[in-house]
């Protein structure tokens, strides 16, 4: 079963949930209807919820079990809307996507965590994705091991993410970013991480679903505030100090390839990956690559211990400010390591690059 934790975000996340399209008719809203079956509750009262009133869920209405049946219906404002079902109690809960259709639900077990919701196109692949989840989640609440658990959220990570890439024109596909950018407030690093690679994403979604209301609250909440350069964006100057206290501007390099690193003397990640990217800094160097790396130091001595023990003969620049490091709160970093390639002409051609996908992108672009 999901642990307590994830069932706690999964709720939250549930109630930040109001996805619009352009074109609703909030004066006559539109009309739903909900048809359920339940063969092992007991009679009781069902309460229907609709979460688009943040924080605040707004009761619809409330139905009892009778003759293994119950039935909803009423108008929401918005086309696309995530609705809830529960207990009294709130011990058993669901949710899914109302749409101008009937939506069916089947109570299979003797709590609502066994339910199969079908009506809605939405719904359709937000069961998909559930499904791909159930049983990683399930390892995950299980195991006691906090490495095969973290390693088992990396791969939820990495499957959320392949459906949405697939699922670029949905708007369940903002809706599941919006919930990574409100569990990342919690400033977990493992939610850093989802952070950037929210990011990344936010950059494929269709135009369609960027402009629906929820696409707009993504971007004024989160995207605006936490990151501000994007791909296709033109570069952010600055200036800071390299190690020999000279001031570098980034506008001083000209004509290169540059890719703008950040890490820190005691960033493990960053350090492992070192290795290699020195590596490809020798093969495209001469081709017209170039890395300033900006360090999220705080110690002068360990920023430049760490670069000679790991030959890293490229620009270097720190305001030896730690997390707070000037550069980074210009481009949004969230955590480190994290990058930007900005081509010739200065405009940000991609981010958030792995060392296997920069010598992909090297390759292709230098070669």
């Amino acid at each position: 079963m999901i642990d307590s934790q994830v069932r706690l975000f999964l709720f939250v996340t549930l109630w930040l949930l109001k996805p619009t399209v352009p074109g609703n008719n909030a004066a006559t809203g539109v009309e739903f209807k909900i048809v359920g079956v339940s063969y092992q509750l007991p009679t009781q009262i069902i309460i229907l919820d609709d979460l688009s009133s943040y924080p605040n869920p707004r009761t619809v209405d409330s139905a009892t079990i009778v003759n293994n049946r119950f039935q909803f219906s009423g108008h929401v404002t918005d086309s696309l809307t995530k609705m809830m079902i529960h207990t009294r109690d709130y011990k058993s809960t669901k949710s899914f996507w109302v749409e101008n259709s009937t939506v069916h639900i089947e109570l299979l077990g003797d709590n609502f965590q066994l339910t199969r919701i079908e009506g809605s196109a939405l719904q359709k692949e937000q069961n998909t994705l559930d499904s791909l989840l159930e049983k990683i989640y399930d390892r995950s609440g299980a195991t006691k091991n906090p490495i095969e658990r973290e390693d088992l959220d990396s791969k939820a990570n990495e499957v959320t993410m392949s459906f949405l890439k697939r699922h670029r024109n949905s708007i369940m596909s903002v809706s599941v970013l919006m919930s990574y950018a409100e569990r990342s407030r919690y400033g977990r690093s493992k939610d850093a991480f989802a952070r950037t690679k929210c990011m990344k994403l936010y950059d494929v979604l269709g135009q369609n679903v960027l402009t629906s209301n929820l696409g707009r609250r993504l971007q004024d909440e989160y995207i605006l505030t936490t990151n501000k350069v994007r791909i296709g964006d033109k570069y952010s100057d600055f200036k800071q100090p390299n190690v020999n206290g000279d001031t570098i501007k980034l506008s001083d390099i000209h004509g290169k390839l540059i890719l703008l690193e950040f890490w820190a003397s005691n960033c493990g990640p960053c350090r492992a990956s070192n290795p290699e990217l020195v590596k490809l800094y020798s093969k495209y160097k001469s081709k017209g690559f170039e890395i300033v790396a900006v360090s999220f130091d705080r110690k002068k001595d360990a920023w430049v211990k760490a670069i000679e023990q790991d030959n890293l003969n490229w620009i270097h620049v720190s305001d030896l400010k730690d997390k707070n490091n000037e550069a980074g709160e210009k481009y949004g970093v969230l955590a480190i390591p994290y990058n930007f390639l900005i081509d010739s002409r200065g405009f940000i051609i991609d981010r958030g690059l792995s060392v296997s996908e920069l010598n992909e992108k090297l390759r292709e672009l230098l070669l």
